[in-house]
């Protein structure tokens, strides 16, 4: 019996640009890092993130997690820089009709 071959694990978290915003994902699938944080800050664990996304499996969402806590304070920024243009967004056009065009971030 051969053993199963060995997974570099530096392929499973990829970055492609105009995919997910060029935002880090899990390889294979539209699921960035930053979901999986999210899920991760909320008290989710591996195996309830694969019931949200099953797209991912237990590696890819592993993979995530590490990858957040390796960049935790850049991944922190960015959220917190996307929740507070979400606020902006809904104070100036509490209706929800914004400008024909998002602005580009």
């Amino acid at each position: 019996m051969t053993a199963p071959a060995e997974v570099d694990i530096g392929t499973l978290i990829v970055s492609t640009p105009g995919v997910v915003g060029g935002s880090p994902r899990i390889a294979g699938t539209r699921i960035s890092v930053k979901h999986i944080a999210w899920l991760y800050n909320e008290g989710f664990t591996p195996e309830q993130m694969l019931e949200q996304f099953p797209t991912i499996d237990l590696r890819g969402a592993y993979a995530a997690i590490t990858y957040y806590i390796a960049n935790k304070q850049a991944i922190d920024q960015d959220m917190a820089d996307e929740d507070a243009f979400v606020e902006e967004w809904i104070r100036r056009y509490p209706n929800g009709q914004g400008p024909d065009t998002l602005p580009v971030k």
